[in-house]
């Protein structure tokens, strides 16, 4: 049987107040009060404690002659969107503003990250990759 019971005290747990909502609900369920001990069989426990936000260093804003480094181009078959050259772009060259329209790939020493046509590529503040669906493709 499950006994929702909130408690918020930092002094020790009232066992007597739980019991006492164990026999209360026993009773409303089956009718009859248990005179035996309570057998604890297993506990769910959710907490909740406030915690401070964190902060994320933003990235510094590039310089206005500062463009996406082109890695290399290639011909991407992107299956339903079709076949199209498309620029490959080194990742860490990529900097807090920077749009890119699709076909493109970014590349990374990890990952690569596939933009296909018609989908907008936007780097936000933090240096997260922010893909969008651009007009006439759903």
């Amino acid at each position: 049987m499950k006994v929702s019971f909130n408690y918020q005290s930092r002094s020790a747990l009232p066992l007597e107040a739980l019991q006492a909502d164990f026999h209360l609900q026993h009773k409303k369920q089956y009718t009859f009060q248990l005179d035996a001990p309570i057998e604890w069989v297993n506990f769910h426990l959710v907490a909740s404690v406030p915690v401070p936000k964190p902060s994320f260093p933003e990235q510094p804003q590039p310089e206005a002659s500062q463009t996406p480094a082109i890695y290399a181009e290639s011909k991407v078959d992107f299956g339903s969107f079709g076949t199209h050259t498309s620029m490959v772009y080194e990742r860490d060259s990529l900097s807090s503003g920077t749009v890119l329209e699709g076909p493109a790939i970014i590349a990374e020493k990890d990952t690569s990250t596939v933009l296909p046509p018609g989908f907008q590529l936007t780097i936000d503040r933090w240096g997260n990759l922010i893909i969008k669906k651009g007009n006439g493709y759903e």
